[in-house]
């Protein structure tokens, strides 16, 4: 049995008691406040609260209670990765492909190794500001291909000077 069929197992329990139960899950939430501080009725106004919706309850009383993280929905997972794993090959290679098409013009392909990734870290950030994951991204591929352009280098004259 794995970790997360066991935490799956777990849920669907909690997820039952809630259903059958409510009641008798907000008790055992409230008195877990309580013993951290809160006063019983402040207890009492956080769960009523947090019990509206079942599944955030249910979540919130798998970590609380039994120190289970919530199991992260796998096809938003799966989804997530593709849609980063395209946006990276697109925008990776645009910058090969239009060079090819433009030939040796060396200023285009610079401006657009820098425009590409500046647009596709605006496009992918969590930041609100947008403009800050560009940057990041640009940065960080920008050092990235001076690192691997320093290391080719340093091979092709060490392979020279023999």
């Amino acid at each position: 049995l794995s970790s997360s069929s066991a935490a799956s197992d777990v849920y669907k329990r909690q997820l039952w008691e809630c259903e059958s139960y409510l009641q008798g899950e907000q008790q055992e939430m409230v008195e877990l406040y309580s013993s951290r501080g809160l006063s019983v009725k402040d207890a009492e106004k956080v769960v009523n609260l947090l019990s509206k919706n079942q599944k955030l309850f249910v979540d919130i009383m798998m970590v609380e209670e039994l120190g289970i993280l919530p199991i992260p929905d796998l096809n938003k997972s799966i989804t997530f990765a593709l849609a980063k794993t395209f946006s990276f090959f697109v925008f990776g290679m645009c910058p090969l492909i239009l060079e090819s098409w433009l030939g040796d013009n060396m200023f285009v392909f610079i401006v657009l190794s820098l425009i590409l990734p500046y647009s596709m870290g605006t496009f992918v950030t969590k930041y609100k500001q947008k403009w800050r994951g560009g940057l990041i991204l640009t940065t960080v591929l920008l050092v990235f291909r001076i690192i691997i352009g320093c290391r080719i280098l340093s091979l092709f004259t060490s392979c020279i000077s023999f």
